[in-house]
């Protein structure tokens, strides 16, 4: 469970020195930002000593850890390799796709999960957002290595601490090899609805990664560079499967990303929810909403719209989603947007049987766990198969639109 208490000299002094001794390698932090920046050039752990000489500069510092240097005592084998789940909808997901581990730390609104890397050397792949998943991948010595150690303060909510979920920093020397095969047997399977899988722009990888990021963009525009620039680096590492030619330098995909972000940046491209995508309705659908609640079908409709853009697919595959509506407000899904509004009009797509909900919330070990649902199927000639029946006032001459 989360330990909110007051350290007595400050979190790196009284925390870092002892992780260093079962084997992680701890470095001081502002938030996520590495208070010591020559991490990628280290070929060890820092020392012990090291990590007494910070904890005295910087006693009150974050503690981050650099994933591929962490190094149980006693292995021949260094790195771990960390699924970070965003959010509580993919935490699931994420033990379906890697196997269940001991590894565990919570987050605010998701989970780390850890794994020994054993070797395995993932390369540039760094995120699994362009298969659908909030999941990033860390691992190796470079940025997208650092990840936030337990006790650490959240740098947008202080009030919370990272926590080892059921375990203890003494868990590095239990923790299962990554499932490399698993992940990659995964990968393949979801492939087909990769946009990776597509062929490049008159031959040029620099076009098509163009291409690429354009769609992306509005998913991390204006606000999460870094997310943005991940994406890029993990279609460029899956270019030789793809397209049978060598990756873009490093230097090309940050060129090409810096030139879609500045003309998000400069309007000539604009920022959807999404990927984008067209949502269709028909006649049915519309007057199942304006019987169920004529106040707020207008607003139903809206969110039922981005449903369909954003899980259509999701749900022909036979998976769930899920209905946040703070985290969808707070990200502006739909502009202006409130908690509540958000709730009426998921509510009236529940009563209407235009969403199914298939799980209830559930609270496991101190992590939420959202409510999950799907998009009913269609019937033949594009109408729906309600839950509620079929619904048809239209054939009553008056539509209740007016």
């Amino acid at each position: 469970m989360p330990n909110n208490t007051c350290d007595k000299r400050g979190t790196f002094a009284d925390h870092a020195p002892a992780l260093r001794r079962v084997g992680w390698a701890p470095v001081p932090a502002k938030g996520k930002e590495p208070l010591r920046k020559s991490f990628p050039k280290w070929k060890h752990a820092p020392s012990l000593d090291t990590v007494d000489g910070w904890a005295e500069k910087d006693p009150a510092a974050d503690i981050v850890f650099v994933a591929g240097l962490c190094k149980p005592r006693y292995s021949k084998e260094k790195g771990v390799i960390i699924a970070d789940c965003d959010d509580q909808d993919v935490i699931n997901a994420a033990e379906d796709i890697f196997g269940d581990t001991p590894g565990k730390v919570g987050t605010r609104q998701g989970q780390h999960q850890y794994f020994a890397a054993n070797g395995v050397d993932l390369g540039k792949l760094h995120s699994l957002r362009h298969f659908g998943l909030n999941i990033d991948l860390k691992h190796g010595q470079s940025q997208a290595a650092i990840i936030a150690s337990p006790p650490s303060v959240h740098e947008k909510e202080p009030s919370f601490r990272y926590y080892w979920d059921d375990c203890s920093p003494e868990i590095l020397s239990d923790l299962p090899p990554f499932p490399e095969k698993r992940l990659r047997d995964w990968m393949d399977r979801f492939s087909p609805s990769n946009p990776l899988n597509k062929e490049a722009r008159n031959g040029s990888r620099h076009l098509s990664l163009n291409d690429y990021l354009a769609g992306k963009g509005g998913r991390y525009f204006p606000d999460d560079w870094d997310g943005f620039l991940d994406e890029g680096f993990t279609w460029n590492v899956n270019v030789p499967d793809r397209f049978g030619k060598e990756p873009l330098p490093d230097e090309d995909v940050v060129k090409v990303a810096k030139a879609v972000w500045k003309d998000f940046e400069n309007g000539k491209l604009v920022p959807m929810h999404g990927s984008g995508g067209v949502a269709r309705t028909d006649r049915d659908e519309l007057a199942t909403l304006f019987t169920t609640s004529t106040r707020h079908a207008p607003d139903a409709l809206a969110l039922l719209c981005v449903l369909k853009v954003e899980h259509s697919s999701k749900c022909a595959r036979g998976e769930t989603f899920a209905i946040t509506p703070r985290s969808m407000a707070e990200a502006n899904t739909i502009p202006g947007w409130s908690v509540e509004r958000y709730e009426k009009a998921r509510d009236v797509l529940v009563e209407a049987g235009l969403i199914i909900k298939v799980s209830e919330f559930k609270l496991v070990r101190g992590l939420r766990y959202a409510a999950q649902y799907i998009l009913p199927p269609r019937r033949a000639g594009g109408q729906s198969s309600y839950i509620r029946g079929q619904i048809t006032p239209w054939n009553k001459g008056k539509s209740p639109l007016h």
